[in-house]
């Protein structure tokens, strides 16, 4: 017999863990994100530091800056943790819609082939963007994830 569950079983789409890009921070040399005439960039570079002593092993110790500005760790990740955990509302439905971004986060990659993902969130309607990787669109994202990414990319860059 058909139940309650079933129904669940049949949804056409997991919302779950849906996110449009989440790249491992470590991966991550570069991001840069642009709305309208305004880019901000921010890095992540990394030192090694050899082990003091034998057994022990070697550290390494990342400098965040936006726009050339150094940012506390703690602050950077609690921007970066909402960033990628973007995630999709419901599928684009509108296959034909132009990849012309009001926003776009492009990632600089030190590991794997890919060494640049570029997202863009294009106008979709009153309440969404579609979400473009790569330059295609397989699902939209409320606008409200990403102007509250947009304030706390703001806020850092203060």
């Amino acid at each position: 017999g058909s139940s309650m569950y079933d129904a669940f079983n049949k949804e056409p789409m997991e919302l779950i863990s849906k996110f449009i890009y989440v790249p491992n921070i470590d991966d991550v040399d570069e991001i840069s994100i642009e709305t309208g005439k305004i880019k901000n960039t921010m890095t992540l570079k990394r030192q090694k530091k050899p082990a003091q002593k034998q057994g022990e092993a070697d550290t390494t110790v990342t400098t965040y800056t936006v726009n050339g500005k150094t940012v506390e760790e703690t602050k950077f990740k609690d921007f970066y943790q909402p960033m990628v955990n973007i995630h999709a509302d419901s599928e684009n439905d509108k296959r034909d819609l132009p990849d012309q971004p009001e926003v776009r986060i492009t990632y600089v990659l030190n590991k794997g082939d890919t060494k640049k993902v570029v997202l863009d969130y294009c106008p979709y309607n009153a309440d969404f963007y579609a979400a473009f990787k790569d330059g295609k669109s397989d699902f939209v994202v409320s606008r409200d994830q990403v102007q509250q990414m947009i304030k706390g990319m703001q806020s850092l860059a203060k």
